[in-house]
């Protein structure tokens, strides 16, 4: 199956949170993708490879250490950063996304520091 590279996949539960973060990285990728809940994100990922996927780990609808394990082991992003209430220790298999986990409330100065890292490395 040919995946479309898309950049950022934000999948948070809090929507206002979601809106925050798509107006500031709107203009660090070309293309940002907002969804509030895993189960509706896991099913646009299975068409879609992105650069980066930046969700948290609280949600009602699915466990979230389960959804961080499947996000890792089906390979949907080169890079994953995880939204934390307190830093975690996150089982990562082999060549799977890079984990980066940032503790909430976002900086969004780190965040944005984190993808332009990101970007650079990938030039």
């Amino acid at each position: 199956m040919q995946k479309n590279n898309k950049d950022i996949v934000i999948i948070l539960s809090d929507k206002s949170q979601s809106r925050g973060l798509f107006t500031a990285l709107k203009t660090y990728a070309d293309q940002v993708t907002v969804f509030n809940n895993p189960v509706t994100a896991m099913e646009y990922l299975k068409n879609n490879h992105c650069r980066i996927i930046l969700t948290e780990k609280n949600f009602t609808l699915m466990d979230g250490n389960g959804f961080i394990q499947q996000l890792l082991q089906d390979q949907y992003a080169d890079n994953l950063i995880i939204l934390e209430e307190e830093q975690e220790v996150v089982q990562k298999p082999d060549d799977s996304a890079r984990i980066i986990i940032l503790n909430k409330p976002v900086d969004l100065n780190n965040l944005l520091a984190q993808i332009n890292k990101i970007y650079k490395e990938e030039l």
